[in-house]
């Protein structure tokens, strides 16, 4: 178990505050808020432990940068509005896999998602 520092925390209080999958730069800018001095290779070291040791879930879409967000437990859908490439995610979970796979083929995980405008851009 790592050790609980200032940093750690500005980054897990950044990904909680904000709705949504970040990149390094956005955990960078909000972690900046608590702890000041924050640079973005302790976000980077930090990022890389805490997605080791499960703090941290990567999001991986296509044509997105690294993102990063807090895992839920839950499967949630994630909306990517095309206007200024935001990766946002639904409060509500996914319903499960409507079908049932082919044999020999075992399900790891499922993605759901969305492609539209946020509400901050036309």
């Amino acid at each position: 178990m790592e050790r609980s520092t200032r940093q750690r925390r500005a980054i897990l209080h950044a990904l909680a505050q904000s709705g949504r999958p970040l990149r390094p730069i956005e955990i960078l800018e909000l972690g900046q808020k608590e702890v000041p001095g924050l640079g973005l290779t302790t976000v980077y070291r930090n990022i890389r432990q805490m997605t080791a040791d499960g703090s941290l879930v990567r999001v991986y879409y296509p044509g997105q940068p690294a993102l990063f967000e807090l895992p839920t437990g839950k499967f949630l859908p994630h909306f990517i509005c095309r206007s200024c490439q935001q990766v946002y995610y639904f409060e509500e979970e996914a319903p499960d896999v409507p079908y049932d796979p082919p044999a020999n083929f075992r399900i790891e995980s499922q993605e759901v998602v969305f492609y539209g405008h946020c509400s901050d851009c036309p």
